[in-house]
């Protein structure tokens, strides 16, 4: 049976270092920083995220600003973005990538909305893109430079940890079902710098299962529930859920977690696993930033 990663209990402990890091940096600087989340207000799902977030940035100390705009009047998010950038104490700008149901309800097609986030995310300034959103923060990381790695990347890296020490990871096998800029993209560049053997690809890939039985490590983060089954992975496997859905109201992964856990070696839960996991990291990549400026 699989040891269960518990995200929270990850998550709350490293807030309350945070916190101490925040308190000091507050005295030293007689200053609140700011964290600026944009968000759409159709976006339900993505709005319930932002609220956490809020809630776990005021818990250690920063101020903390939502700014919604309206897919409506999608064309407007650029300006409010540059707008934004120009806050006062402002230490770290993100802006809520919407859910699938709300891209195929508000843009014409992929390549649309594609182009639409990239002129989006440009405009968040590299010095305070604490969510490794800007594309210019990802090119950066494939020349080993980057300032910030997004922070459920740096999640998915910290229960690696848990399982293998850093030297360990040289070699190990890793499949990284999802490709997305911000998560499968610059987890298979950080993880392949740390000398693991990486796959990405998607869930239509069609042996994904000989994938996947191969790898000591299995990552999924595509939003399809139950897509990485028992038979699909080998006894003692690292399986990391990082994918978000939701079914009659209850947020599921794409793991079918009480099967798969019975061979795992570790699995992270949803919900109460990377999720936790990933705002404690945005925070900590926000006090990261204070602390070397």
């Amino acid at each position: 049976m699989a040891i269960v990663a518990d995200g929270k209990k990850i998550s709350q402990e490293k807030e309350e270092r945070l916190r101490q890091q925040v308190d000091e940096w507050r005295g030293e600087n007689k200053i609140k920083p700011l964290l600026v989340s944009l968000v759409a207000k159709e976006d339900e799902l993505g709005l319930l995220y932002t609220r956490l977030k809020q809630e776990a940035a005021e818990r250690i100390g920063l101020e903390f600003k939502q700014i919604e705009f309206s897919f409506k009047e999608k064309d407007k998010a650029v300006s409010i973005v540059e707008a934004a950038a120009e806050e006062d104490n402002l230490k770290g700008l993100l802006i809520q990538k919407p859910v699938q149901s709300m891209i195929r309800q508000y843009f014409k097609n992929r390549d649309e909305f594609r182009d639409w986030w990239l002129k989006v995310t440009s405009q968040i300034p590299i010095e305070i893109d604490v969510d490794g959103l800007n594309p210019g923060t990802l090119g950066r990381m494939m020349v080993g430079r980057a300032k910030f790695y997004p922070a459920t990347v740096r999640a998915v890296y910290e229960v690696l940890l848990m399982v293998y020490a850093a030297k360990e990871l040289e070699g190990k096998r890793v499949v990284i079902v999802g490709s997305s800029e911000i998560l499968g993209k610059p987890l298979a560049i950080l993880l392949r710098d740390k000398g693991m053997t990486v796959v990405l690809c998607g869930s239509s890939c069609r042996n994904l299962a000989e994938l996947t039985k191969k790898a000591e490590v299995v990552m999924a983060c595509v939003g399809k529930p139950g897509l990485i089954k028992e038979e699909m992975i080998s006894r003692g496997t690292v399986v990391i859920d990082a994918g978000m859905s939701q079914i009659k109201g209850k947020s599921v992964g794409d793991v079918d977690f009480d099967r798969v856990k019975k061979k795992a070696k570790l699995i992270t839960p949803v919900p109460g696993g990377i999720g936790p996991m990933t705002v404690a990291n945005l925070l900590e990549n926000v006090v990261e930033g204070l602390r070397k400026r």
